[in-house]
C-alpha cells in the first residue's frame, strides 16, 4: 500500500500483521476475545492499527486499539457528563481521563466485565448522544444527564 507522507513523498507501508488471528496473539485473553467477536460480527476495523471503530451518526467517535494487556479507547469529542458516565460504568481501573486539552477522552478496557459494560453503553446510550467540541463552549448541547 502506498501513501503520501508529511514531506509529500510517496512511501510504501507494510502491515505489521497479516490477519486478525496473528494480531491478537497477546497475553490478555479478554482483549483478544472481544476483538475476535467484534471483527467476526462485522464491526468496522483497521487491521493495520489493530483498531475497532465506532461511529455515531456516521461520524467516527470511538477507537478501540489492541494493546498487549488491555484495549486503549479514544473518544473523539465529548458528550454531556461523559467522563462520569464512563467512570460509573467501567470503574476506576479504566482510568477515564480527558486528553487533547479536554476535547477528547481516553480510557482502558481490561476485563470481560469492562468490555460488556462498554458494548452495553455503546448500544444503549452512546449511539444517541450529541457530541461537541469543548473548545466551542457555545455549541455545547443541552441534553439530559445520564
Amino acid at each position: 500500500m502506498q501513501f503520501m507522507n508529511a514531506r509529500g513523498q510517496l512511501t510504501e507501508t507494510v502491515a505489521n500483521w497479516p490477519d486478525w488471528e496473528t494480531a491478537l496473539l497477546i497475553p490478555n485473553l479478554a482483549v483478544a476475545s472481544f476483538f475476535k467477536l467484534q471483527v467476526k460480527g462485522g464491526q468496522e476495523n483497521r487491521l493495520r492499527y489493530r483498531q475497532l471503530i465506532w461511529r455515531v451518526r456516521g461520524v467516527q467517535r470511538l477507537y478501540v486499539s489492541v494493546r498487549d494487556n488491555n484495549a486503549y479507547v479514544w473518544q473523539h469529542r465529548r458528550f454531556k457528563d461523559d467522563e462520569e458516565f464512563w467512570k460509573l460504568r467501567l470503574g476506576p481501573d479504566a482510568q477515564v481521563s480527558p486528553v487533547e486539552k479536554g476535547r477528547s477522552l481516553r480510557f482502558y478496557l481490561t476485563t470481560e466485565t469492562e468490555f460488556k459494560a462498554f458494548l452495553n453503553a455503546m448500544t444503549s446510550h452512546v449511539a444517541n448522544v450529541e457530541f461537541y467540541d469543548p473548545a466551542d463552549d457555545e455549541t455545547k448541547p443541552e441534553i439530559e444527564a445520564v
